[in-house]
């Protein structure tokens, strides 16, 4: 036999059957917990309005439950009306709670984040920096493909494959603006192979495509695409010698340093510089320079998409340049050198003096400005016999020796990119150790300590914008949409909440770094990603 019963804790009405009395459900509507009883009914004529026996062990039972409890009866019958409650009564302390959490927020949120959040694998992960902004993208995070960032502002774009040919590499440029939220275009680059680099216009209006062509021609050329119209101009800056077929200068990096003037370097430091109105004649610079040519074994065939020996500040009004002992300091309106780091060979003869440090011994590594230009960061490798390297960090307003980390090899391994996070953490990235891409490791600048392994997201579609901005795309599932965020640099006091860097993973019988997530919402310390690979991809301490 049914019978109705209210909710204690919203009143909704349900229908129960008699094989549930006794039972505890959850309300679909408010969430609250109770004791299914049947109601007990009163005579008329009782002069107590008391709980039966019954009724009182049940809410004696119910205040052992951990959420609040009410109970009453209603019956259609003549018992007396209970006095109305004053709505102020009610009202006033609903109001008082409202506005103490409001507080409770503002404080939280000014604290920058420092909460708590639960992800689906039940287990809490704390923010270490939630993201600035995030924009939806049109694609799952695996087809994703390369992120065109820029330098500052909103503008960013995709370059991604899809592979609607048989044979054709299909490849096509979205540009995205983020604060709209959404995609403003979608050009076809049917004349691009294989994009190796690119670089993306301050006002949005051209791409820039560094390519190494698959068939034919081998020389690297570029593709200058308007991103209003799709007009695609190809052409090769640095045309093979005929005089030296086999050691002639070719293309080793390029960008648009304004909105109209392209800036291309050589392997042998000589700088074109191409107005976009006329790309037949360019303008000439080049840093003096001692050793090998720009790139060393590590050749345009390989991979473009590291930061070797060469770095655009911020504003693309400064480029930094590998001379054999140092960098070199351009102008980019100009083409000229304004200012050449202190000898690394001074200082690493200082650093390793039973070594007999030789120039020849000394290659440039990743190398980045820091958001601001104040700071060249680079990596200096040693190698004649047992690698050795060490980061340098050159003020770049004052002439003086750099400071010097080193590095150990097993936690660098030849990491391929560096870049700033904010303006205190130092990302190296790309290291290989059995094949395997690690994540990054993010140092702290001021110290030249490792201090967290960051982890990136299932298909690693991420990167680090000039201006110290963190993007990344995550999607909650395999096929969903993804979600691209934008992190700005952390903050120093929440990074270093453990005392020590390293944690012990007893399985492993070692020591890592601890790891930090880039996760839906946003950098957390723990994952929220069904079955993230734990024990994968460490890096061990030294």
């Amino acid at each position: 036999m049914s019978f109705a019963m209210l909710c204690p804790g919203c009143d909704t009405r349900f229908e129960f059957t008699s094989d549930l009395e006794g039972k505890r459900i959850k309300c679909k509507t408010c969430g609250d917990v109770f004791r299914v009883e049947r109601p007990v009914r009163k005579s008329r004529d009782d002069d107590d309005d008391r709980p039966t026996s019954r009724s009182r062990r049940s809410l004696a039972d119910d205040r052992d439950d951990d959420a609040p409890r009410r109970y009453r009866e209603r019956d259609n019958d003549d018992r007396p009306r209970s006095k109305k409650i004053h709505s102020l009564v009610i009202i006033g302390p609903i109001a008082g709670a409202l506005l103490v959490g409001a507080v409770i927020t503002i404080i939280l949120l000014a604290r920058g984040g420092d909460k708590k959040k639960t992800g689906p694998t039940g287990t809490v992960a704390d923010v270490i920096k939630a993201p600035a902004k995030t924009c939806p993208l049109e694609v799952a995070e695996k087809d994703t493909g390369f992120l065109v960032l820029p330098d500052s502002g909103g503008g960013f774009g995709l370059i991604r494959r899809k592979d609607s040919h048989p044979t054709r590499k299909d490849w096509v440029f979205e540009p995205y603006d983020l604060t709209t939220g959404r995609r403003v275009g979608k050009i076809d680059l049917v004349r691009v192979e294989e994009p190796k680099a690119w670089s993306l216009s301050p006002d949005g209006k051209h791409l820039l495509v560094i390519e190494t062509k698959t068939f034919g021609n081998t020389e690297p050329s570029m593709h200058l695409v308007s991103t209003a119209d799709g007009k695609d101009i190809d052409w090769v800056p640095f045309p093979k010698d005929s005089k030296r077929p086999f050691d002639s200068p070719a293309l080793y990096r390029a960008e648009l340093v304004s909105n109209d003037r392209i800036l291309a370097l050589g392997t042998n430091r000589q700088m074109y510089f191409y107005r976009l109105s006329n790309l037949s004649e360019p303008e000439q610079g080049k840093v003096d320079s001692v050793g090998d040519p720009l790139g060393g074994r590590w050749t345009m065939n390989q991979d473009l998409r590291n930061q070797w020996q060469a770095a655009f500040s911020a504003d693309r009004k400064r480029l930094a340049v590998w001379n054999g002992d140092g960098y070199a300091i351009v102008d980019t309106a100009e083409g000229r050198e304004v200012y050449r780091t202190p000898s690394i060979l001074v200082a690493a003869r200082e650093l390793w003096p039973r070594n007999s440090v030789k120039r020849e011994h000394l290659h440039g590594g990743p190398v980045a400005f820091s958001p601001d230009g104040s700071v060249l960061a680079g990596v200096v490798n040693y190698e004649f016999g047992a690698k050795q390297h060490l980061l340098c960090l050159w003020d770049t307003r004052e002439e003086k020796p750099p400071a010097t980390y080193e590095l150990p090899a097993n936690q660098y391994n030849d990491a391929t990119s560096l870049r700033w996070w904010g303006r205190k953490y130092i990302l190296v990235s790309g290291a290989k150790v059995h094949g395997t891409e690690l994540d990054g490791m993010l140092i702290n600048s001021r110290t030249g300590l490792p201090v967290r392994q960051l982890m990136a997201p299932q298909f690693k579609h991420y990167g680090l914008s000039r201006d110290g901005r963190l993007w990344y795309a995550v999607s909650t599932e395999l096929r969903e949409s993804a979600t691209l965020n934008v992190v700005d640099g952390p903050d120093g006091d929440l990074m270093d909440d453990a005392a020590n860097p390293y944690e012990e993973i007893a399985e492993l019988k070692d020591s890592f770094l601890r790891r930090i997530w880039m996760e839906q919402g946003g950098v957390l310390r723990h994952p929220t990603r069904p079955n993230p690979p734990l024990q994968q991809g460490l890096i061990r301490r030294p």
